[in-house]
């Protein structure tokens, strides 16, 4: 074998022996620490999610965790055959389908939409609360109508918003506590393209904050 071949070779395994000692003593060490960094910052985020919900409890006023629970249990009695139900620390949310409250396609509430707010309106009678959200979400089907008056899902959300707000109030709820919130498609519960799936995002939700 040639002196230049052999030099060759020789650099070539200097290069490789280089190659593994560095990913052995450094590339190797760094993975492992960044891993244990990972795992650091996950029990790091659960503390802090253990906090700030301690946090939330803890200024959370007495009177709204005592009343919570027989609130919650009135709304199940009250609303549960034609409302879905969720208790937060602070809050209850009322969820229904817009399908069930306004016409298809229309901003215009139902005959039997009135019927269900009505009901609805008789359980906020017997609460005490601070406010309530009206939030509004659509599926992601563009609206078929004028252009003029729906552009987009997003002025049909607001506007079925609004007239949930404002026939709540007409019956008599305090126009300072309530408020419309348009979503449009932007949170959706269902990502499936199958109709009968998007018709879970096409909801109402009422956030109802104490």
């Amino acid at each position: 074998m040639k002196l230049r071949e052999v030099i060759f070779t020789l650099i070539i395994i200097l290069i490789l022996g280089a190659g593994f000692l560095y990913h052995k003593l450094y590339v190797s060490p760094l993975k492992n620490y960044i891993g244990e960094l990972e795992k650091e910052r996950e029990v790091l985020n659960k503390k802090i999610a253990r906090k700030i919900d301690s946090l939330i409890l803890a200024t959370t006023p007495s009177s709204v965790k005592e009343n919570l629970p027989p609130l919650f249990e009135e709304a199940k009695k009250s609303l549960s055959s034609d409302f879905s139900l969720k208790k937060e620390t602070n809050r209850i949310e009322v969820e229904i389908s817009t399908d069930e409250i306004f016409e298809k396609g229309s901003y215009e509430l139902s005959k039997q939409g009135k019927q269900k707010l009505d009901k609805f309106y008789e359980f906020l009678k017997k609460i005490d609360f601070k406010e309530i959200e009206v939030g509004v979400h659509t599926d992601r089907v563009p609206i078929k109508t004028k252009i003029e008056l729906f552009p987009s899902n997003w002025e049909l959300s607001a506007r079925r918003a609004t007239e949930i707000v404002k026939y709540l109030i007409e019956k008599g709820i305090e126009s300072g506590k309530m408020f419309a919130s348009a979503y449009g498609y932007s949170r959706p519960v269902e990502k499936s393209l199958k109709a009968e799936l998007q018709k879970k995002n096409r909801r109402a939700v009422f956030k109802i904050i104490f």
